[in-house]
């Protein structure tokens, strides 16, 4: 009896340190689960701050023209940064985010100059108007660490994006009528083209043109044949997209000749298929356009009057008849007349590539300064 008494004392004491052990591990699993669950709502925080800033710099920066009036904070890229930022808290007012240092909900937009650094350590270069940062702060309230006197914890974000030349690019809205680039950039005692700037395409005497004799200032676009046939075709928009590059250049031949007959049909073609009777006027088609902006997109509408203009350089000495010459870049063009026996009429403009598309800016009163005036968007942190 008293060893049978002795082994139950025995185990009862057991039982009672089993217990003591039992209860450590459970305040320790619960402490870890507190300590996960508050990680957990910090991550979530942090990823609602940084797809945030990531949705607003990526909105704005595709209406920023690479010009320094873009860049104010009553500019539309940045009023369409603050309501993207608006539009998400709404969706989710739980987390909602901050401009940094205050209580305000948004985001800060500042307009970085000089250069910027993206996520692989690169230095970018950029200029006013050429790169949006965007910032905020979600403040995450604690959980289980409240007990410990740890109420909350504010977690942020900041998104950097920029606008750089597109270096090549796919569209069926090229056109095989070029510009030089001394033409639009200047140089040999004349300024560069503004945008906006009337310029001529297409000479009607080869002497007036920069390529040399019997070109009158066409070339044939990267896979297309030579002759009238296909010149008419590639204006009137009838050919499937082309892909030309400006970095690296494209070589390319000249098409020589006047070729009246198909450039005039060609573009009348062409013009004959818009339907917005805006720009079916060649005397206001262009006041038109300019009207027709629309201030709460950033956007002005598609005409058949659009085109892209493959910019050429300037031969060092003049090339004869069917020869080849150097794409260095391209931009966007505005047709505003194109009558028989006459230079063709038009204004540069600028773009951004969004989605497949371009879309249409317009820098009023800025030198063109870069020769690709078609841009393209990207995160870079």
């Amino acid at each position: 009896m008293n060893k049978s008494k002795r082994i139950i004392e025995i185990l009862r004491g057991e039982s009672g340190a089993s217990l003591a052990f039992i209860a450590v591990i459970l305040v320790a699993l619960l402490a870890v689960s507190a300590l996960a669950i508050d990680l957990g709502m910090l991550y979530i925080g942090q990823q609602r701050a940084q797809n945030v800033c990531d949705e607003s710099a990526l909105s704005a920066v595709v209406l920023l023209t690479g010009q320094p009036n873009c860049a104010t904070q009553t500019g539309l890229p940045a009023t369409t940064a603050q309501q993207v930022a608006t539009t998400n808290n709404q969706l989710s007012p739980k987390w909602q985010v901050y401009v940094p240092g205050t209580s305000t909900p948004g985001v800060q937009v500042t307009f970085p100059t000089g250069t910027v650094t993206s996520n692989s350590g690169q230095a970018i270069s950029v200029t006013s108007g050429q790169a949006i940062t965007v910032k905020g702060f979600v403040n995450v309230t604690y959980g289980f660490a409240q007990i410990m006197g740890l109420q909350s914890r504010t977690v942020s974000a900041s998104a950097t994006a920029i606008v750089e030349p597109m270096n090549s690019l796919t569209s069926s809205l090229f056109v095989p009528l070029v510009v030089s680039n001394t033409t639009v950039f200047g140089g040999n005692g004349q300024p560069a083209l503004q945008f906006g700037q009337e310029a001529t395409l297409k000479t009607t005497a080869w002497q007036d043109n920069f390529l040399g004799p019997g070109n009158f200032g066409m070339i044939d676009l990267p896979g297309d044949g030579p002759g009238g046939s296909t010149l008419r075709s590639r204006l009137a928009g009838d050919l499937p997209a082309v892909t030309v590059s400006g970095v690296p250049s494209t070589t390319v031949s000249t098409e020589p000749g006047n070729k009246t007959g198909p450039v005039y049909q060609g573009l009348s073609d062409r013009l004959a298929k818009e339907t917005n009777p805006l720009f079916t006027n060649d005397s206001t088609a262009w006041a038109n356009w300019l009207a027709a902006y629309n201030s709460t997109t950033g956007t002005f509408p598609s005409t058949w009057r659009l085109a892209l203009v493959p910019i050429v350089q300037d031969p060092s000495a003049p090339v004869n008849g069917r020869s080849t010459v150097t794409i260095i870049g391209y931009a966007g063009f505005f047709i505003e007349s194109a009558p028989k026996n006459q230079p063709v009429v038009g204004r540069f403009i600028q773009g951004t590539y969004v989605g497949g598309n371009i879309r249409w800016i317009f820098p009023t009163g800025n030198n063109i300064t870069s020769p690709i005036g078609i841009q393209t968007s990207a995160l870079v942190s």
